[in-house]
């Protein structure tokens, strides 16, 4: 008859472990328990008023207020501001970086998109901290009209290709067309962050680049273009809110 031999745990070490995973569930619970019970920010847009009109081109300054719960750690929000020109049914449109979220007006440049149903989608939130929340808080209160252009607006237009499938090593052309006048160079730049950060890629006087993906890259990409005029001016293309995304093969 084979001998079974019986390993016997002291009590202390079966209490300890007990202890630490009770410890460790409770932090779990806790955890769901502070992002269910932290309540999201109420965001009010105070201008642009409803029913006011604005020219392409034209400097609008845009002016909220947001009531916070004293639970919200602020040093991980940050605010970011999109537009529809359909009502609010979709935001096409980031015009804003990412934002202090102690901020609370912003200068904005009007697109050349005419419409009479222009809203601003103002969020704020965290995507890092332990109560993570970013809400969408479409302004559709205020919605406001963009005329049509007058013929002396100044503006680029950037064409990126829609591309299905982006790989590592694939080329993406990039072509813009301007009719700034006094012009000094255009600066390109790229974002692998939806919009919340620029970083340049080249300065040029031409109307075309090709950007070339990095062997070691996945992710997201945006792309935008600014004027910089020999007056100090400065003109920016529209960002294009949905990103191209860049995946690597198996």
């Amino acid at each position: 008859m084979s001998k079974q031999i019986t390993r016997v745990f002291p009590l202390k070490y079966i209490v300890l472990v007990l202890i630490l995973l009770t410890a460790l569930t409770n932090s779990v619970l806790g955890q769901r328990g502070n992002q269910q019970s932290v309540p999201t920010p109420k965001i009010s847009m105070l201008l642009p008023k409803a029913g006011e009109a604005f020219s392409p081109g034209q400097k609008v300054k845009i002016v909220w207020k947001v009531d916070l719960s004293p639970k919200i750690n602020l040093s991980w929000c940050e605010q970011e501001i999109f537009l529809s020109i359909d009502g609010g049914k979709t935001f096409p449109y980031r015009i804003t970086p990412e934002l202090s979220p102690s901020l609370r007006d912003y200068v904005w440049t009007v697109p050349n998109l005419p419409t009479d149903k222009a809203v601003l989608d103002i969020r704020f939130g965290s995507e890092f901290s332990q109560n993570r929340f970013e809400k969408s808080k479409p302004q559709t209160q205020m919605m406001f009209r963009i005329l049509p252009s007058p013929n002396n607006v100044e503006e680029i237009s950037l064409t990126i290709p829609q591309i299905e499938k982006l790989s590592p090593g694939d080329q993406i052309p990039l072509n813009w067309i301007s009719n700034i006048e006094g012009l000094d160079k255009f600066q390109v730049l790229i974002s692998f962050d939806k919009g919340a950060h620029f970083h340049t890629l080249a300065e040029t006087k031409d109307n075309n680049l090709t950007w070339t993906v990095p062997s070691d890259f996945s992710g997201t990409v945006n792309f935008k273009v600014i004027a910089y005029k020999v007056d100090g001016n400065t003109i920016e293309s529209l960002l294009d809110a949905q990103p191209l995304i860049v995946t690597r093969g198996q």
